[in-house]
């Protein structure tokens, strides 16, 4: 009986004993070759109460990370309320360089998570440094055409046409690279061509995406009696045997979007898309024009008369 009892506890305290070693050293479950011990151990971690990074530090160790990843993520679904995708992502991005060169979880795989559980936007809002940093593993791994669909769509849904607008002409010319540190000597054209230079800048819409969010602003605001539906009307373009090259950015940016050659005429005409760029633009120039004039009458209305001043 003694030999029995004696033969039953050895597995369970050689599990105790690995189980304190893994808590007490990162690297710990790199020495674990069995995916179901690795498994089991993971679960006295969670219900230990371990944090977020401590486990997260063990995991990527591990021959097994991604499937123990998994796992640890389907724990905070069933069990933590939703509180998995902000929490697991801190804890991921807290790991350091070492943990990404040396360990066995990917980042590939982590922004496969991360966007299973995170939009687009609210990676960004999160993670935007990391992901404009080119020199971490986050940069440049999320779509960025599903960033500037969901953002120019949140503000045409609450109607905040000039943002959207606004955001539209970010999208073309993409973000710039944190890293990136633009000219102080106030040389105005230099400035202008560090911002414009493909290398500073990155997360770009290509043009299928400028074209699809230039419609649907153009739907929506037309929809609600904004802006009148023009799209149909002819806009020509002088030019010469190539595509023209056009001295103002709306007109640049609606050229970019396609034309084609008019007959046998150094003219072309802007495709469909390419009007709505004008019009939109146009509405929006309009706008702060208004907006421009009202404040310098209100500027005027408060200013002194000069019967006033006369009396004085």
């Amino acid at each position: 009986m003694d030999s029995e009892h004696s033969d039953s506890e050895r597995p369970a305290e050689k599990i105790k004993s690995v189980r304190d070693f893994s808590r007490h050293s990162i690297d710990g479950l790199a020495q674990v070759q069995d995916p179901n011990l690795a498994l089991e151990l993971l679960g006295h971690f969670v219900d230990d109460g371990m944090a977020e990074a401590e486990v997260v530090q063990r995991i990527v160790w591990s021959p097994y990370a991604d499937q123990l990843f998994e796992k640890l993520a389907e724990y905070y679904q069933e069990e933590q309320c939703g509180k998995q995708p902000l929490a697991l992502a801190d804890a991921l991005m807290s790991l350091d360089e070492k943990d990404w060169a040396c360990g066995n979880l990917t980042m590939r795989k982590v922004v496969t998570w991360l966007v299973r559980w995170m939009s687009a936007r609210e990676l960004f809002r999160v993670f935007g440094e990391l992901l404009l940093d080119e020199d971490h593993p986050l940069f440049e791994q999320v779509n960025a055409d599903e960033y500037w669909i969901a953002t120019v769509q949140h503000f045409t849904i609450n109607r905040d046409y000039r943002r959207a607008w606004e955001e539209i002409r970010k999208a073309r010319g993409g973000l710039l690279k944190i890293n990136r540190i633009p000219p102080t000597d106030g040389d105005i054209e230099r400035l202008r061509r560090f911002h414009r230079d493909p290398d500073n800048r990155c997360y770009r819409a290509s043009k299928k995406c400028m074209m699809s969010l230039v419609n649907q602003l153009f739907d929506a605001m037309h929809e609600a009696g904004k802006i009148p539906d023009r799209r149909a009307t002819d806009c020509l373009v002088c030019g010469g045997r190539d595509a023209p090259q056009a001295p103002l950015p709306s007109l640049e940016f609606a050229v970019s979007l396609g034309c084609e050659k008019y007959e046998d005429r150094d003219v072309w005409r802007l495709s469909p898309t390419g009007v709505m760029v004008l019009l939109l633009a146009r509405h929006f120039c309009d706008q702060k024009n208004a907006r421009k004039r009202r404040s310098r009458e209100g500027e005027l209305a408060k200013a002194p008369k000069l019967c006033d001043l006369a009396k004085r």
